[in-house]
């Protein structure tokens, strides 16, 4: 799996610290790029890179110092595309306010369209030993087939406590709506076979086919909010989410979903598509 690691005076260092670990469990060797705004400056930011990259990642090979002069969300886009790497890893401050604001940021719009997965570095970029990874079953391939298809399965190590999270929605509750669908819990679903418990029951099986030893979990309201509490309240170092690339209403609904977790969630978000 070739990985993009997209570095600015900004974010560097978070993003060296979770690639070095991202790529100290594959078996190539990293890219890294940055984007300037004018020719003038790209031996100045390379000579940057380079120094970066000895002092973050001493251990990590390094296939290529990239330097592209434009506007960042166009040129990291053009450099995905035209590199075919299989995972491409961004920084991205955190927004405390939901207010809506007039331009996406660079990790918004790579999330809603580069050609693969985009790992979005916040926080202190530590260790992946707990990860959170939500599906909603909304789209297919599942979020875990989507993981898995991509190789990036095997970036989470056997030792890694997996938790799979299926959001039940409260939006539509209303008077008739049958009490297991208000307040069940994942065993309860799987159980009895709810639509829920059986994509939660798929998932489980999926990750237990790459080595790991999964548990499922429910929450019960509104989607961003509580997958934004588990993140924060239950510890984890990585949130797993899916988006979609058609233009229907689910795509849209979900992208709306990745954007404000991408915007509030205070630890790395990976986006998968």
């Amino acid at each position: 799996m070739r990985l993009l690691f997209v570095i600015d005076d900004l974010n560097a260092e978070v993003v060296l610290r979770l690639g070095a670990q991202l790529a100290s469990l594959t078996d190539r060797p990293a890219t890294l790029l940055t984007v300037v705004r004018h020719a003038s400056e790209r031996d100045a930011a390379a000579d940057a890179l380079r120094q970066a990259c000895t002092t973050q990642m001493p251990d990590v090979p390094v296939a290529e110092v990239k330097v592209r002069v434009g506007r960042p969300a166009d040129e990291i886009l053009r450099e995905a595309e035209e590199g075919r790497y299989g995972l491409l890893v961004i920084g991205e401050q955190q927004w405390s306010s939901r207010t809506l604001r007039l331009f996406d940021s660079v990790a918004e719009r790579l999330a809603r369209y580069a050609p693969c997965p985009i790992l979005v570095a916040k926080g202190a970029g530590g260790t992946l030993r707990r990860v959170l990874v939500c599906d909603s079953g909304a789209i297919a391939p599942s979020v875990l087939e989507r993981l898995a298809a991509t190789g990036l399965l095997g970036l989470l190590g056997p030792a890694t406590e997996v938790i799979v999270l299926h959001v039940m929605s409260q939006i539509s509750a209303a008077p008739g709506i049958a009490g297991l669908e208000l307040d069940a819990d994942a065993s309860d679903l799987i159980r009895e076979h709810a639509p829920e418990g059986v994509l939660l029951e798929h998932d489980v099986k999926v990750l237990e086919s790459g080595g790991l030893h999964p548990q499922a979990k429910v929450r019960h309201g509104f989607v961003v909010d509580e997958i934004l509490d588990e993140s924060c309240g239950g510890g984890y170092d990585l949130v797993v989410i899916g988006a979609h690339r058609d233009q229907r209403w689910q795509r849209l609904l979900l992208d709306d979903i990745a954007r404000e977790i991408i915007v509030q969630c205070d630890r790395p978000v990976l986006v998968l598509r």
